[in-house]
């Protein structure tokens, strides 16, 4: 994803502030009259998963 065309990038993360990360319902592009609470949980929990491995890499 390019910072032209959308927010966070492929692992929750702003294209513009390295470290903030994401984690809610924003990035899902899907209308809301479902219920969003296990697919927000996913995303959180992968984007938990790729900031620790940035954590690790001294990245962030």
């Amino acid at each position: 994803m390019h910072s032209r065309t959308s927010v966070v990038d492929r692992y929750h993360r702003t294209h513009d502030i390295r470290n903030l990360f994401l984690c809610d319902g924003s990035s899902i592009v899907t209308s809301g009259r479902g219920q969003p609470t296990q697919p927000i949980q996913a995303l959180a929990f992968r984007a938990a998963d790729h900031i620790s491995r940035f954590a690790r890499a001294g990245d962030i």
